[in-house]
This record gives structure tokens, C-alpha cells and sequence, in this order.
């Protein structure tokens, strides 16, 4: 078949589906591509004709179009297949007598794609390598080696002392390099060489002005129909592909009126009649029905007036715009569809313009059309559907001028939850990021009662794919965490790929802000925050941003500004939500931002929660009497606290004797185990308290954690934690146990009292710092425990050691 591709080509040229190769073959590579062989691949490649031909009046589009730049994509992502096509090529012009030095972008087959930037360096290899089996291809791969050392981009790890160095072993390409380096030009060859290429040039120049003439010829066959706006729509597509430069053939930095009047040959009045002609197609009688344009692009196809209709109203905006408001309705929907569907629309914000004009006058039409076009186009699994380029850019102007003007944003989002209720629930897996573009703006806008709607019908879609679940999934949670949370966690689990649905769709419905929190962002559930962190932190650990922002990338950095999220709410469930996301076994790599974010909850948390005193409390507080807040009930019980450590050491009753075990002849032996000692602290703590004041064993706090005391008064409590000093625990208890733990419940408003035991050398070894010797005193242990907090910290947490060791020991 690809034999015969150039007369397949002219008839289909000739038939008006002239762009029908190029989006077959575009296609074809995605599905079955990376299945070829070599040779065949070539073949695909090289298939489509690429000439703007006099005869039939319809031509090949530039590779500007769409399906050429997605197959420039795909060979570019593929640079084995890039370099096979190039090896295929070279092989094939083998028995070309006028072959010349080949350069890589004079092979059509690979569509004008970007080589990959170490392409010279695998053109010596490969030299090297054929240098003995096929010593023609050998010669010209070292020929393209060394012409790449003039172009930085297919040069990366390829010098000229390479190429010297790795052909010394090969005689023949030694001598060809040394050619190259010195091309021995005598004064007759260098005289042959111009000769030849003045009559190439003239050559070229005598066909181009045929062309010129033979075009000509035919639009001034028709110069009644173009004067008379009635010229045949295959000859003003024609037009309008030069108007644009569609062509290969034209000039693409030249003016439109430019490139018309060299393609037709300098011809100043038969430019000026085909301007004038392009400019009145607007207000042609047969332009496409809106259906019929819309029908022809689920064929990649488009009318040939569609690009004619686009010069129009470039021409109109920029010459006489208030014609425009000439155009009926039914023109306008014929219009606005043209400019929605027209494949590969060139210069699409040169009619923006005119599009916001039909805004400003009818929104309701240009929404509508819009609509129709995009909704048909998601139906038919367009993974590019019309319309959302203006959607987009229309919101941008209307956010940036604050324009609220005719509910505009309000139609805006009921146009997005139209497409949203129509989008199948089994569309392809490319179109998943149109679905995340369209949930994302829903998402943040602030009447949301449609969306939660259409959510609710595609959750009750038995069909749909585990992608599209996991995103309505999401929706539905951050629209009613209530209700769907729990169906979102379950659902997901411990499923990678799941998992992966979600980091994508959270990065797909990202609008300005890659890294940010995304539509999580509006979200003031903590623990819908938490579950998020869970379900991607156990596949996703913290990364160092460096090059592209992979998927991995994205997802860190979204994770960690969900932890900071959850860490500047000020309330018990974020605080719940932070201690059991630092209890996560399965989030080892994330403790230290959870860590964080705990501790500056903590500090705004406890602000928040700071009770203002009235007149009475104030008068309370300073006639010494009962506590107004937790502040007041913290220091009361300190001062107790104190007193008793006073009374341990000067004492004549011996009050140490309480936290130790004794022989049978009184002597104290051991210290006793930790639950005995704070049961001595409890009752001596409870003689120092006024009456109303309760001191209790083990008071409960968050996540089902108790501290070893708990003093509570008028709705405060302050928690008491205790270590022996030979615990293992005695240096990270103050921030791990008391601050993370205890001190975030509400009612201590932050505050909380951590009380070491010193039994000193008599007792047992007591536990080393972290940094440092070991303490010798309580004060010493005391001093070095204070110096540990920060200052934030020690404004509501003491550090009071009891000293109970033996007296003289």
C-alpha cells in the first residue's frame, strides 16, 4: 500500500480529504508504532506526499498541523526509532548517483522531529560499527558525525578529537574525515560546483515562477466568483491555507497579504481580490451547518471553507469589526462552530476578538455552541476537545478584571458541569485529563450543588473505570467528606495503581498551583487531609526536586503541603489528624514534616484556644484564690509541685522514703516502680491544691494516650508526665509524649508539666543525653532538660525534678 501512497494521496487530495494521511498515520504510530519493523516503519513514515501541487487545487497541510506535531512527538520521545529511520534511509538512497552529503532534516520520514541531542555522537558509533558490512552507509553516517559538530543540539558528547582519535583504526574513514576536514577543491571543481548550483537555483526559481503563473491562471479564471463572494470553496480553502501558511512552500515570517501576492506571482489586484474574497466568506450563504461542522471532526476532517471562514474574521477584526454585527444568529452558530472545530485552528487568538465580541452580545449562544462541540468531541474520545482553550481563557480575563458581569462565571461552571454529567464514565484513558481540567475549576467554585449531582450519578455508574471511580471518588469526598470518605479509602486501599489514579488526578486538577495543595487546598476537613496523606505517602517518599517534575515529584511536594495544611488548622480534630498520621508506621519517611507541623499546630492551636478573662477571673486570679484558665491552673499546680520538692529535701519527715523500697530492718533498698511514685506525688500534690481543685491518676487525652496525672479545675486540666531518671524515654518524653500527646487537647490550652525523678547513683544509672555525659545532679539534669525546649515550648511546658535520692548519697 505505501507503493502506491502518492497516487492514493492525489486522489484523496483530489477528494477533499486531504488531511486524511497524516491522522491516519498519526493513528496508526500511536496504536501500533512501537511494533514495526525498521524498514516498515520507514515506509508508514514515508508514505504521506508533502507537495503543494498546481493540479488538483487542494494541498497537504505544513507540519504546524496536529497530526504532524503528535507525530513529531511520538518520534521524539523514541530516539531508537528516530536513528533506525534515519540508518533506513541512507540505506535506501544507496543507489542514488547524485547522492550528496545527507543531513538529518533532509529526511522527510522523520517529519522534521528533533533528534536527540547525542545524534552525531550515535552517528560515529554506528560508522564504526558498519564500517566493514556496508561501508557506503559507514561513510555517510561519519559525514553526518561530523556535519553535527556545527549544530550544539545533536552534539552532546561529540568532538572533533573523537572523531579523529576513533577512526585511526580505519584506514578508509581516516582518509574521509581528513576529506572533510580539508575538502581538496581545485579552482576548476570549485567553478563547476558554483556552476551547478546557479542552475539548480535557477532551476528552482523557473518552477517556482510556473507555479506562481499556473496559480495565477486559475484564480483569475474565477475572478467573477471571488468578486462575487461565490469563488469555489476547494479554491478558498487553498487561499487560506497560503493566508496562513499552512504550506511548506510558502513563506512563513512573511504577511499574510505578502504571502498571497507571491503565490500568486506578485499579482497587486489579484492579491487584492483574493483578500477581498476571504474577507466576505463570513457572509456566505453555504457555509457548513453547525451539525455538519461538528460531524466532520469526529472524521479529523473539516469543510474547505472552515480555514477561509477564520481569514474572514481576522480581516473583519482588523479592517472593519463592526460588521460583524451584521451576521445573523444562525450564522454566528455556523461561525462559532467553524472556530471551535476546525482541526488544528491556526492563529486562534487572532479571532479572540470576535469570539468575545458574540460573548459580550448573545452568552448564552456562544456557551451553547461551545457545549455542542465539546460534548460531541468528548463522545467521540477527543483527548483535545474544542472550545476549552476559550473556556480557559475567557475565565483568566474575567478573574483578572474581577468581571462578575451577566453571571458570567456562574455560566462558565454550569457549562463545565454540563460536559461533566456527559463525559463517559468508560472514556479512554487519555481523555482522564480532560476530566481532571473540567472537576478541577468545578471543584473550587462556590456553588457546587449541580456538581455534587452529577458526582452522586457517576458514583452510581456500575461501569465505570477504576481511573474515573478514584476521581469521582475524590470529588465526592471533598464535596461531603461524611459521606464519602470512607468509600474513598476503602476503595483505594492499598491498590498502587489506585493510588497513582489519585496522585495524577490531584496533579491533572492543579490550575495555577503544580505543587500546591490542589483542589485538597479549599478542603478544612483534617480527617479527609490525613486520609489523602496516608493513601500517597505509602507509596510516595520525600524528594528532591531536580530536572522534569515526574508524577513521584509532584506527589511529594503535594503531600507535604497537605501536612503544612493540616498543621495551620487550629482545632482537636487536626490535632487527632497529626498524631495519628505520626503513629503511621507506613509513613516512617514523612515523620519529620509531620513532626513539624505538630509543633507549629500545637503553638497556633493553643493561641486559638485561649480563653480572654472577665472582670471576675482577673479578680480571681490576683486575690491568689482559685485558677480562671489554664494558665492560672498550670502555675498553681507548679507551685504545689515546688513546694513538695522543697519539702523532699529539707524536711524532717523524710518524704523521700515514699518513692523508695525498704528492707526488712527500714532500710531503703531500691526506688520504687513508677505507677508507686506518682501515686506518693498524687497525694502529697493534693494537700497544696485548694478545694474544687481534682488531681487524678492517668487523665485520658487524644488518640486513647494518658498522662500519669491530670489536674483539672473549671474545664481546664493540666497533664503531669513522669519518668524515673533511668527511663529510656527520659529525654524525648517532653516533646514526644507531653506536647504531642497530652498538651493538645483543648482544655490544657497548651500547657503541661513534665516532673523527672532523681534517685541519683544510689538508685540506678540514670539515662544518657542524647549529647553529653550522663547528669550528676537534679539540677544539673533539670537544667539540661530546659535548655532542650525551644522557647515557644518552655513558655507553657516546666520541667520540675523531684529529687529523691538517698540523703548524703
Amino acid at each position: 500500500l505505501c507503493e502506491d501512497a502518492p497516487q492514493i494521496v492525489a486522489s484523496l487530495d483530489q477528494s477533499g480529504f486531504g488531511n486524511l494521511p497524516l491522522a491516519l498515520l498519526d493513528r496508526g504510530l500511536h496504536v501500533w508504532g512501537d511494533d514495526l519493523e525498521p524498514p516498515r516503519l520507514f515506509d508508514w513514515l514515508s508514505s504521506p506526499s508533502r507537495s503543494l501541487t498546481v493540479r488538483p487545487p487542494r494541498a497537504w497541510l505544513s507540519p504546524s498541523s496536529r497530526a504532524a506535531q503528535r507525530i513529531r512527538d511520538w518520534l521524539e520521545t523514541r530516539p531508537e526509532a528516530q536513528e533506525s529511520v534515519f540508518l533506513t534511509w541512507i540505506r535506501r538512497n544507496e543507489a542514488n548517483e547524485r547522492y550528496e552529503i545527507y543531513q538529518h532534516w533532509r529526511c522527510n520520514a522523520l517529519h522534521r522531529s528533533k533528534p536527540p541531542a547525542d545524534f552525531g555522537l550515535w552517528c560515529l558509533n554506528t560508522a564504526l560499527r558498519l564500517a566493514d558490512s556496508e561501508p557506503f552507509v559507514s561513510g555517510e553516517l561519519l559525514k553526518q558525525a561530523f556535519r553535527s559538530l556545527d549544530d550544539p543540539a545533536i552534539s552532546e558528547g561529540l568532538a572533533l578529537e573523537d572523531l579523529e582519535r576513533r577512526t585511526q583504526g580505519n584506514d578508509r574513514l581516516a582518509a574521509l574525515l581528513e576529506e572533510l576536514r580539508n575538502p581538496p577543491l581545485s579552482d576548476a571543481e570549485q567553478r563547476e560546483w558554483e556552476q551547478e548550483l546557479k542552475e539548480r537555483m535557477a532551476e528552482y526559481e523557473r518552477s517556482e515562477r510556473q507555479r506562481q503563473s499556473e496559480w495565477a491562471e486559475v484564480v483569475r479564471s474565477q475572478a467573477t466568483e471571488l468578486a462575487a463572494n461565490r469563488a469555489a470553496p476547494s479554491l478558498l480553502g487553498t487561499l487560506a491555507g497560503v493566508y496562513f501558511a499552512l504550506f511548506i512552500e510558502v513563506d512563513q515570517d512573511a504577511r499574510p497579504p505578502d504571502r498571497i501576492r507571491e503565490f500568486l506571482g506578485g499579482d497587486a489586484r489579484l492579491s487584492d481580490l483574493v483578500l477581498s474574497a476571504l474577507r466576505e466568506t463570513a457572509f456566505r450563504d453555504d457555509l457548513p451547518e453547525a451539525d455538519q461542522t461538528i460531524s466532520l471532526r469526529s472524521e479529523s476532517r473539516h469543510h474547505f471553507l472552515a480555514y477561509p471562514v477564520l481569514a474572514s474574521l481576522e480581516l473583519l477584526q482588523a479592517e472593519s469589526p463592526s460588521r460583524l454585527d451584521d451576521l445573523s444568529d444562525p450564522q454566528n452558530r455556523k461561525i462559532l462552530a467553524i472556530r471551535y472545530c476546525a482541526a488544528d485552528t491556526p492563529r486562534h487568538e487572532a479571532t479572540a476578538p470576535c469570539h468575545d465580541c458574540w460573548l459580550r452580545q448573545d452568552p448564552d449562544l456562544v456557551f451553547d455552541m461551545l457545549y455542542r462541540c465539546a460534548v460531541a468531541a468528548l463522545k467521540a474520545g477527543d483527548e483535545y476537545p474544542p472550545g476549552f482553550y476559550d473556556l480557559d481563557r475567557v475565565k483568566s480575563q474575567a478573574n483578572r478584571v474581577h468581571d462578575t458581569s451577566d453571571g458570567l462565571a456562574d455560566r462558565i461552571n454550569h457549562t463545565r458541569v454540563r460536559l461533566l454529567r456527559s463525559f463517559p464514565v468508560r472514556a479512554p484513558s487519555t481523555q482522564l485529563s480532560v476530566l481532571d481540567q473540567l472537576l478541577g475549576p468545578a471543584l473550587r467554585f462556590p456553588d457546587r450543588a449541580a456538581l455534587e449531582a452529577v458526582v452522586e450519578k457517576k458514583l452510581r455508574a456500575k461501569s465505570a473505570t477504576d481511573a474515573q471511580k478514584v476521581r469521582w471518588l475524590t470529588a465526592g469526598a471533598l464535596l461531603s467528606p461524611s459521606q464519602h470518605r470512607d468509600a474513598l479509602r476503602d476503595f483505594i486501599g492499598s491498590n498502587d495503581e489506585r493510588t497513582r489514579h489519585l496522585a495524577e488526578f490531584l496533579r491533572g486538577c492543579s490550575e495555577h498551583d503544580p505543587w500546591g495543595p490542589s483542589v485538597v487546598g479549599e478542603c478544612s476537613e483534617p480527617a479527609l487531609l490525613r486520609d489523602v496523606i496516608q493513601m500517597l505517602g505509602r507509596l510516595y517518599e520525600p524528594q528532591v526536586p531536580h530536572g522534569r517534575v515526574t508524577l513521584e515529584v509532584d506527589a511529594s511536594n503535594r503531600i507535604t503541603s497537605i501536612i503544612s495544611l493540616i498543621g495551620a488548622i487550629p482545632s482537636q480534630a487536626a490535632c487527632e489528624a497529626l498524631t495519628s498520621l505520626a503513629d503511621d508506621p507506613q509513613l516512617a519517611a514523612w515523620h519529620k514534616h509531620i513532626q513539624r507541623a505538630m509543633e507549629s499546630q500545637r503553638i497556633l492551636f493553643g493561641d486559638a484556644s485561649y480563653d480572654r478573662l472577665d472582670v471576675e477571673q482577673v479578680q480571681s486570679t490576683l486575690s491568689n484564690t482559685l485558677p480562671a484558665n489554664a494558665a492560672d491552673l498550670a502555675a498553681l499546680v507548679g507551685d504545689g509541685l515546688r513546694e513538695i520538692s522543697l519539702r523532699l529535701r529539707g524536711d524532717s519527715s523524710n518524704l523521700w522514703r515514699q518513692f523508695w523500697n525498704e528492707d526488712p530492718h527500714g532500710r531503703p533498698t531500691v526506688p520504687k516502680p513508677e505507677e508507686s511514685c506518682r501515686d506518693a506525688i498524687l497525694a502529697l500534690l493534693q494537700n497544696e491544691l485548694p478545694a474544687g481543685v481534682d488531681a487524678a491518676p492517668e487523665g485520658r487525652y487524644a488518640s486513647s494516650t494518658r498522662a500519669d496525672i491530670r489536674v483539672s479545675y473549671g474545664g481546664h486540666n493540666i497533664p503531669i508526665e513522669l519518668k524515673k531518671d533511668n527511663h529510656r524515654d527520659l529525654w524525648t518524653a517532653p516533646r514526644d509524649q507531653l506536647i504531642a500527646k497530652y498538651a493538645t487537647d483543648p482544655a490544657t490550652g497548651g500547657y503541661g508539666i513534665y516532673m523527672p525523678l532523681w534517685f541519683g547513683r544510689e538508685g540506678s544509672q540514670p539515662t544518657s543525653p542524647p549529647n553529653g555525659p550522663r547528669s550528676t545532679t537534679a539540677e544539673e539534669l533539670q537544667q539540661r532538660i530546659e535548655q532542650s525546649l525551644t522557647p515557644e515550648e518552655a513558655r507553657k511546658i516546666s520541667v520540675i525534678v523531684l529529687d529523691v535520692a538517698k540523703p548524703g548519697a
